[in-house]
């Protein structure tokens, strides 16, 4: 209903697409610890092409591949200094995805996903260590793309 009462039309329909797939990877994530490749292709297209109808198809591609690439170094340099992966590939994927979509709002949903994980982690601590970052990461990209599809992203250009 959100989106459908931000962007009425072809696309609120687009964008309430994404809040399902969002939602189900979410969902997933949360009981399993991986990110159905289906669900993020499923938001890469649906992001794509809300990027497209929008005139921002190449500033979302130049932001996915920059945070593709920035998340995919530091799940390397985390593994290396923790001994174990500390970011899944799935995440990786997923912010890439959701990054065609929120273009140069995607280093404030990525921070977003991040306070959100610090405040589960402080929450509820897992006795395992692991946090299924998905919810946090689809949460995060809800709250700013809905904020962006609402209007003109206030913070300005960031990618």
């Amino acid at each position: 209903l959100s989106a459908l009462t931000v962007a009425p039309g072809v696309r609120g329909l687009l964008l309430a697409l994404l809040g399902l797939t969002l939602l189900t990877a979410a969902l997933v994530d949360a009981t399993t610890m991986r990110l159905p490749d289906a669900l993020t292709a499923t938001a890469a297209v649906a992001g794509a092409v809300l990027a497209w109808l929008g005139g921002r198809l190449a500033e979302g591609a130049a932001c996915a591949v920059v945070a593709g690439a920035v998340l995919l170094v530091l799940r390397t340099v985390l593994a290396r200094r923790a001994g174990r992966q500390a970011l899944g590939l799935g995440d990786v994927k997923l912010a890439a995805a959701l990054a065609l979509w929120l273009g140069a709002a995607t280093p404030w949903f990525l921070v977003l996903a991040a306070l959100g994980a610090l405040a589960v982690i402080v929450v509820r601590r897992p006795a395992d260590g692991r946090l299924a970052f998905g919810p946090c990461l689809a949460l995060g990209a809800w709250v700013v793309g809905l904020a962006s599809e609402a209007g003109p992203w206030p913070m300005g250009p960031a990618c």
